[in-house]
């Protein structure tokens, strides 16, 4: 089973996550479940950490596990961050409506 927290600020800005374990639907490479938890994470810490204004520690300490801490971010981020989060935790509810038993998610506020 896949692990997720997303922590959240008071303005529903991502503030961090931390994600652990594998789905275990299929053999490794061919988890779709996976598949699409790594790309969305991935993209998520990529956009983030490439963001002017913005810093962002993003950790793959091995496979299976990934962190994103939001350090700080200027003002002018403010709507291009909540975009962002609104994305990440709109994808993630949506594989977990699909695979309630293999992905776990719990939103801090």
């Amino acid at each position: 089973m896949i692990r997720i927290k997303v922590f959240l600020e008071r303005n529903c800005c991502l503030k961090g996550l931390e994600s652990f374990g594998h789905a275990g639907l299929a053999l490794k490479g061919s988890d779709i479940l996976c598949a699409a938890v790594t790309i969305l994470l991935r993209t998520v810490g990529k956009v983030l950490t490439h963001r002017k204004g913005m810093v962002v520690f993003r950790d793959v300490a091995k496979p299976g596990v990934f962190s994103i801490l939001v350090q700080k971010y200027e003002p002018e981020n403010l709507s291009w961050l909540l975009g962002v989060t609104d994305t990440l935790v709109g994808g993630l509810e949506d594989l977990v409506e699909e695979y309630p038993e293999n992905l776990k998610l719990e939103i801090i506020r």
